[in-house]
């Protein structure tokens, strides 16, 4: 499991280096000259001990002023003095140090004209003024040697990585197990002996989800059907797999209406519905894949979030709102991976194609499995894939400033290896438009 983030505050000055020709500090603030200050300016640095020192994801804040001791070192907060530019940590800040505060108080008196305000527009000020600033891009890797075969115990060194054809330096590596948020996503629509298969397998799906994993079980047809929320109740999350095996059951001959109206994540589309001898119209896996990956918008920042799919892969454009273009901007902007299960003979894959390119672009993967016990087996190796992946993490630095889009390239040295990643990343979300 990931140990929780840590957070690092770096002082602003050196207390050191006195400004030249200053008073006495404590001379000063003893007299009353100056005021001691209501608040001190704090740069604040996520740190995940894992991955080892790094600065990146930062916010300022305007705390409050109270007296401090110098330090604390080897706590799970500390405060130092860091210089960027050569790279160097140095001895604890003293927060109180009266020089250090004078340096402050003129900063804060030039930029807010003064730090005393009256009880009332105390009142009416929030006590804390936040600024987060978050450029850090996080990839999650795989790699495989010409057999197919993951590839582990790799270094930062072998790893060469582009944005938008810049390199990039690599902040952070690590191979740590990361705990997953998973939205089992099942097709609720797989016919004939394939659909059997699919049903007896189900129950196998408990072997692939951790203890510090939440999930959820959802399922689609033309329709989605979100579950009861994620959990970590393996007993839970049991029943709702008994649940889904019960509701997908051979289905009688579909006759549809001339029209049907609604949504199709929340109802039947308002589009004439397409006609099949003998079947069911098609199923909608993009609005599906579209919803699921709604479920993980706001899974937490040190879970990986994954989509498993498992499905036959069938997809009709008329009966889906979101087109492929919108998911994968949604993929893409969230960070979500999609791990297929193509479901049925894998002679003719084209028919997988929608399956395949989710994986590809979100850097997924796809399996494929005919029979329940091939099903059943992949489905721990999928999971355990997804979890034990290379994280690689970057700011990026020379890249056009102005574009949404960013293309990411991975290369990774060594015989035969490959690296697979998403392909890209959306500095701000995309703004959704309606499908024509």
């Amino acid at each position: 499991m990931a140990r929780q983030p840590q957070f690092v505050c770096e002082g602003i000055v050196d207390p050191k280096s006195p400004a030249p020709n200053m008073p006495d500090p404590d001379d000063i603030f003893s007299s009353g000259e100056i005021p001691w200050p209501d608040a001190r300016p704090l740069n604040v640095y996520a740190f995940d001990p894992s991955m080892g020192k790094f600065v990146g994801n930062y916010m300022t804040a305007l705390v409050r002023y109270e007296k401090l001791e110098a330090g604390p070192v080897g706590e799970r907060f500390a405060v130092i003095d860091y210089d960027g530019a050569t790279r160097t940590y140095y001895a604890p800040v003293d927060l109180d140090d009266p020089k250090l505060l004078i340096l402050i108080s003129t900063v804060l008196i030039t930029c807010f004209g003064t730090l005393r305000m009256s009880p009332s527009q105390q009142q009416q000020q929030p006590q804390t003024t936040v600024r987060i600033t978050s450029d850090l891009v996080v990839l999650s890797v795989s790699v495989r040697d010409r057999a197919g075969n993951l590839v582990p115990d790799l270094r930062r060194e072998q790893f060469r990585l582009l944005d938008d054809g810049v390199e990039q330096e690599i902040k952070v590596f690590t191979e740590e197990s990361l705990p997953l948020s998973l939205v089992i996503l099942v097709d609720n629509d797989v016919n004939g002996n394939a659909g059997m298969q699919l049903v007896q397998s189900l129950r196998a799906l408990m072997g692939g989800v951790g203890l510090q994993d939440e999930a959820t079980v959802c399922r689609f047809d033309m329709l989605f059907y979100p579950g009861n929320g994620f959990t970590s109740n393996i007993d839970k999350l049991m029943a709702e797999l008994k649940s889904t095996q019960a509701e997908i059951t051979p289905t009688p001959t579909y006759v549809p209406e001339p029209v049907v109206c609604g949504n199709s994540t929340t109802g039947s589309p308002c589009i004439p519905a397409p006609t099949y001898s003998g079947s069911r119209p098609s199923k909608a896996l993009d609005d599906a894949v579209y919803s699921a990956a709604n479920l993980l918008e706001h899974a937490g920042a040190d879970r990986r979030k994954i989509i498993l799919v498992i499905s036959d892969g069938a997809n009709e454009p008329k009966l889906n709102k979101h087109d492929f273009e919108s998911v994968r901007e949604k993929l893409l902007f969230d960070n979500i991976s999609v791990f297929s299960l193509a479901v049925g003979s894998n002679t003719t894959k084209r028919k997988y194609s929608r399956l395949e390119n989710y994986s590809r672009i979100s850097g997924g993967d796809i399996y494929y499995a005919s029979k329940s016990r091939t099903m059943e087996q992949f489905y721990a190796r999928i999971t355990e894939q997804a979890r034990h992946e290379y994280t690689l993490a970057y700011v990026p630095a020379g890249t056009e400033l102005d574009s949404n889009y960013h293309r990411i390239e991975l290369h990774v040295s060594g015989n035969g290896l490959t690296a697979q990643t998403r392909e890209g990343y959306y500095k701000n979300r995309p703004a959704e438009t309606p499908k024509e």
